[in-house]
C-alpha cells in the first residue's frame, strides 16, 4: 500500500474522498427522485419518497467510511484524547497511579534490560552469530574445560570450524621501567586475533612464530584501556619490550577500541598460551593431557550448524582422550553469551530465577494498587457513568473510554522505567560485580527493552483496568444519580484487592525474610577451620629469571622471615586456599571402595593444620618430614565415611594420585564455597611451587604485619614481590552470593511492603468516607470509639488476615525453590515466618490507624449532612 493511501486512511476522512461519497449519495438521490417523477408523483413527494427509500444517508456515510478507514484507529486516538483531557483534571492521581505502575514495570524492565545484555548481546568478537563456546562435562556433571594438547588436536582435526581458539585468564605481575603493577592477563591461542579480532588501534596481532610450543616468540598485545591510562595511548608503545612476570615481551599490537574477546570483562592485555610455562613454571605444564582448564571457542563455517559442529567436535573429544587414557564426557556448544555458559555457577542462574519471580509479583502487587486507586476514581465518577448510560451510550463505549485510560496510565508508567532503564542497570551490575573488574558488557536499553516495556505496558494496563471499568459499569445505575447512591459491589471489589495486595506482600517479604535469615546462617556457619587473625600472602615471583631450585630455595627462605615476623605465630602454604576460587580434584579408591570416587585435594605444608585450627579427628597431622614423602595423605572425615564407613582407615593405603598411607583423619572444611556439608577432600604433603600461597597466623596487630610482608619478599630477592591481605575478604568473597540475593530481595521485600500499606491507608480512608453518615448515626445512638474502630478494622483485618494466610503458603513454596540458597536452613523457618507475620501486622496497623483515629472523631451532626 502506497505511504499516502495509508495516511490518508489513518486521517479518517480525507477531504477528496468525503466529496466523492457525498457526490455518490446525491447520484443515487437524484436517479432514485427522477424514477418517482416518471411514475407520476408530485416533486415533493418524489423527493421524500426518495429519501425514504434511501435510509438514514447519515449511517449510510458512517458505513462506507469504515470502508476505507481504520476506525480503530481513530476510537483509539479519540478515547485516548479524552482520557487525557480526564486525567489533566485530576493531576494528583494520574501521577500516584504513574508511579505506582512505574515501580513494577521498572523493576522487571531494569532485570529485562540485565537479562537482555546477558543472554542476547553476544561478546564484542569478529562474526559473533558464528561464534560458540566448547564446554565439557565430567563424572561429576560439573562443566569445564579444556587441556591445552585437546585444544591443539579439535583445532588441527575440525572440518566444521574455520577456527578454534583456546584462552585462560590469570594474574601477573607487569612492569615497565621502575613501575611496576598486578595486571589481569589472559593467555590466548597464537590464532586468537585471526579468528575473534576486530582490528587493532595500533600493531598486529600474534605471529604464527607464538604458537611454538618449544620456543614461542616473546610477544604480548595490549587492551585498548590499558594502552590510554597505562602508556598515554602512545602509538610508540608499539616495538616496547615490558617484563612480565620477570620475563621481556615485546608489544607487538594494541586491540581495537571496546575490543575484549570472549568475555564479559576486560582484560589488561593477551599473552600468547605457549608462554604460559615460561611464566609460570609450576609442577605440571600445559603440554600435558592433564592440564585444565582452558576456555575454547569456534567459529564455525558458513554453511555449518550447531549441532553438525557439536557431533563432529564431541567425536574428536573422546578420540582424544581415549588416546590418552582419561575419562571422556559429554561435550556442548553454546553461543558465547554470558547466560548461555553451561558452567555459570547453578547459584547465580538461581538468582537471576529468584529476582525474575520477585519483580512479576511486586508488578501484579503494583496492578493491585493501582486497580484500588482506579476502583475509587470510578465510583467517584459513577454520577458521569450513568449519566452517560441514561442517554443512550453503549455500556461497551464507557467500557473502552476507561481501559483506555488505564493503558495511557500505564504507557506513561512504561515511558518513564524505559529511561530508568538505560542507566539504573549499570549502576546495579557495578555495584554486584568486584570493583577491580572491568565491565565489557552494554546494559544500555535496546530495541528488545523497548518491545518488552510496551508489552509490560499494556499487560499492566488490561489488568489493574479491566476489573475496576468492568464494576463502574456494572454498577453505574440509576442509583448513581443520586448524590448519596452506594454500591456494596465496589467495596467488595477493592477489600478484594487489598487481601491480593497483602498475599503478594507477604509472599515477597516471606522469601527476603528467608534469604536475609539464610545470610545470617552463612555468618555463623562453622568453616571448619579458623578464619580470624588469618593473612593471606600470594608470592609474585618474576619465576624467569629463577630455575625450580632457586624457586623452591627463595620460597622456603621467604616463608622462615616471615616466620620470625613480629606477632606471627605460624606460616604454611597451600595450592588451594579455602574459598580462593580455584578447585582440583582427582578420583580416590580403597579396598572397601574400589568403583572409586571423586574427591578435591590441596598440596599443604606441614603447620597447615595447625595454622587453619583444623582439628585432627584420628592419626596425626603433617610434619617438616613428610613434606618430602610421595606416599602421605589426610583425608576429611566425609571422604573417611564414604571409602570405609564404620571403620578407621588411619594407617591403611588408598589410591589418591598414587598409593598413599592415610596418617589422619580431619575434620571436614568448607573449600570454594561456604556449605553445611562439605564434600569428601584430602591433602597431601609438599613444599609446593610458583602457584602456591602462603597463610599466616598472627596474634599482634595486622596493619603491621600487612606491611611487613612484602618487605620481607623485597630483603629476601629485590626482585621479587608479595601481597599481602587479611583472609576475611576471601571470606566475604564467598558470602557475597547470600549477601546479593538477601540485599535484593529485601529491597523487593520492602518496596512490596511499602504498596501494601498504600493499599491499606486507601481502603481504610475510602470506607470512613463511604460510611461516614452511618458512622454518625452509631456515634448520635450512643455507640462508643471501641466499637467504630471495630466497625473501621474489622472488614480491613479480615482481608489483610486472609492475604496474609494465603501469603505464608506462598512463601513455603518460594522457600522450597530457595533450598540451595538457605544452608541448612528450613524453607518454613519459624523465625522468619514469624518476621514476616509480625512485621505486616504492625505495618497494616500502621496505614489504617490515622483513617481510625480520622473515624472516631467524626461529629454526628456533620455526619448526618454528609450526603
Amino acid at each position: 500500500m502506497h505511504w499516502t493511501n495509508l495516511w490518508n486512511r489513518l486521517r479518517r476522512r480525507p477531504r477528496h474522498l468525503e466529496e466523492d461519497l457525498n457526490e455518490e449519495l446525491a447520484f443515487h438521490l437524484e436517479m432514485k427522485r427522477q424514477a418517482l417523477l416518471g411514475e407520476g408523483l408530485p416533486d415533493a413527494e418524489a423527493e421524500q419518497e426518495a429519501r425514504r427509500s434511501m435510509g438514514n444517508l447519515t449511517l449510510s456515510r458512517e458505513h462506507a467510511r469504515e470502508a476505507w478507514s481504520f476506525g480503530w484507529a481513530a476510537d483509539l486516538a479519540r478515547d485516548l484524547k479524552i482520557g487525557v483531557r480526564s486525567l489533566r483534571g485530576q493531576v494528583g492521581f494520574a501521577v500516584t497511579v504513574t508511579l505506582t505502575l512505574a515501580l513494577g514495570i521498572g523493576m522487571n524492565g531494569i532485570l529485562f534490560t540485565v537479562y537482555n545484555a546477558l543472554a542476547f548481546t553476544p561478546w564484542a568478537v569478529r562474526d559473533a552469530a558464528r561464534v560458540v563456546q566448547l564446554t565439557t562435562q565430567d563424572k561429576r556433571q560439573k562443566w569445564r574445560g579444556f587441556s591445552w594438547p585437546e585444544f591443539l588436536y579439535l583445532r588441527a582435526h575440525s572440518q566444521t570450524a574455520d577456527g578454534i581458539v583456546a584462552l585462560v585468564g590469570q594474574g601477573v605481575r607487569l612492569r615497565n621501567g621502575e613501575q611496576t603493577w598486578n595486571a589481569a592477563a589472559t593467555f590466548a591461542s597464537d590464532n586468537f586475533f585471526d579468528v575473534m579480532g576486530t582490528g587493532f588501534a595500533a600493531g598486529r596481532g600474534f605471529s604464527p612464530a607464538s604458537g611454538d610450543m618449544l620456543h614461542p616468540a616473546a610477544e604480548l598485545v595490549l587492551e585498548y584501556g590499558t594502552w590510554q591510562s597505562r602508556f598515554g595511548g602512545s602509538p610508540g608503545i608499539v616495538g616496547q619490550w615490558l617484563e612480565v612476570n620477570g620475563q621481556a615481551l615485546q608489544v607487538v599490537g594494541v586491540a581495537a577500541q571496546g575490543f575484549s574477546g570472549p568475555s564479559p570483562t576486560y582484560p589488561q592485555l593477551w599473552i600468547p598460551g605457549a608462554l604460559q610455562d615460561k611464566l609460570n613454571p609450576g609442577s605440571y605444564t600445559i603440554r600435558s593431557s592433564g592440564s585444565c582448564c582452558f576456555y575454547v571457542f569456534g567459529h564455525l563455517r558458513p554453511d555449518v550448524g550447531q549441532a553438525q559442529a557439536q557431533s563432529e567436535l564431541e567425536i574428536l573429544s573422546h578420540q582424544f582422550r581415549q588416546s590418552v587414557k582419561e575419562e571422556t564426557g559429554r561435550l556442548q556448544l553454546s553461543y558465547p553469551s554470558l547466560l548461555a555458559n553451561p558452567s555459570l555457577d547453578p547459584q547465580a542462574r538461581q538468582i537471576f530465577v529468584i529476582l525474575a519471580v520477585a519483580t512479576v509479583l511486586l508488578l501484579l502487587l503494583s496492578c493491585a494498587n493501582a486497580a484500588n486507586l482506579q476502583l475509587a476514581r470510578a465510583q467517584a465518577r459513577r454520577r458521569e457513568i450513568a449519566v452517560r448510560l441514561s442517554l443512550g451510550a453503549a455500556r461497551g463505549r464507557i467500557l473502552r473510554q476507561l481501559l483506555a485510560e488505564s493503558l495511557l496510565l500505564a504507557s506513561l508508567a512504561g515511558a518513564v522505567t524505559f529511561g530508568i532503564a538505560n542507566f539504573l542497570p549499570w549502576m546495579i551490575v557495578h555495584w554486584i560485580a568486584p570493583s577491580e573488574e572491568r565491565i565489557a558488557i552494554s546494559f544500555q536499553a535496546d530495541w528488545r527493552v523497548a518491545g518488552f516495556l510496551v508489552a509490560a505496558s499494556f499487560l499492566t494496563g488490561l489488568m489493574f483496568g479491566l476489573a475496576p471499568a468492568l464494576a463502574a459499569v456494572r454498577d453505574a445505575t440509576a442509583s448513581g444519580l443520586r448524590e448519596g447512591g452506594r454500591t456494596a459491589t465496589g467495596a467488595r471489589t477493592r477489600v478484594t484487592f487489598l487481601a491480593v495486595q497483602v498475599a503478594l506482600c507477604a509472599t515477597v517479604l516471606g522469601a527476603a525474610a528467608l534469604l536475609v535469615r539464610a545470610m545470617q546462617e552463612a555468618q555463623e556457619i562453622d568453616a571448619g577451620f579458623a578464619w580470624e587473625s588469618l593473612v593471606l600472602v600470594s608470592p609474585q615471583m618474576a619465576t624467569s629469571k629463577l630455575n625450580s631450585a632457586q624457586m623452591n630455595a627463595f620460597l622456603q627462605q621467604f616463608r622462615e622471615t616471615v616466620e620470625r615476623l613480629p606477632g606471627v605465630d605460624s606460616v604454611a602454604s597451600s595450592s588451594v586456599i579455602p574459598f580462593g576460587g580455584r578447585y582440583t580434584s582427582t578420583s580416590v579408591a580403597s579396598e572397601q571402595r574400589r568403583d572409586g570416587l571423586t574427591a578435591g585435594f590441596a598440596t599443604v605444608s606441614a603447620n597447615y593444620l595447625r595454622t587453619l585450627r583444623i582439628p585432627v579427628l584420628a592419626g596425626r597431622e603433617f610434619t617438616k618430614e613428610d613434606e618430602s614423602r610421595q606416599d602421605a595423605v589426610l583425608i576429611n572425615e566425609t571422604l573417611a565415611t564414604l571409602l570405609s564407613p564404620g571403620e578407621s582407615l588411619v594407617g591403611k593405603r588408598i589410591s589418591a594420585m598414587g598409593q598413599r598411607e592415610v596418617i589422619g583423619v580431619v575434620r571436614n572444611t568448607s573449600v570454594n564455597e561456604i556449605s553445611a556439608a562439605p564434600g569428601p577432600y584430602f591433602y597431601v604433603p609438599g613444599p609446593g611451587d610458583a602457584s602456591l600461597r602462603f597463610l599466616v597466623r598472627y596474634s599482634g596487630p595486622e596493619k603491621p604485619l600487612l606491611s611487613a610482608i612484602p618487605a620481607a619478599a623485597r630483603a629476601v630477592d629485590s626482585r621479587q614481590m608479595a601481597a599481602a591481605a587479611p583472609f576475611a575478604e576471601n571470606v566475604a568473597r564467598a558470602r557475597r552470593a547470600a549477601k546479593i540475593a538477601a540485599s535484593m530481595a529485601g529491597v523487593v521485600g520492602c518496596l512490596s511492603l511499602s504498596l501494601a500499606c498504600v493499599g491499606i491507608y486507601g481502603v481504610a480512608a475510602y470506607q470512613v468516607s463511604q460510611r461516614t453518615r452511618e458512622i454518625g448515626v452509631r456515634m448520635a445512638l450512643g455507640a462508643r470509639s471501641g466499637q467504630i474502630v471495630s466497625l473501621v478494622l474489622r472488614q480491613n483485618l479480615k482481608a489483610v488476615g486472609i492475604g496474609a494466610i494465603v501469603g505464608l503458603a506462598g512463601a513455603l513454596g518460594f522457600g522450597r525453590f530457595l533450598r540451595s540458597m538457605l544452608y541448612g536452613l528450613s524453607p518454613a523457618d519459624p523465625a522468619a515466618l514469624a518476621a514476616t507475620v509480625f512485621i505486616l501486622a504492625i505495618m497494616a496497623t500502621i496505614a489504617a490507624w490515622p483513617n481510625v483515629r480520622r473515624a472516631t472523631r467524626i461529629e454526628p451532626a456533620s455526619a448526618l449532612r454528609h450526603d
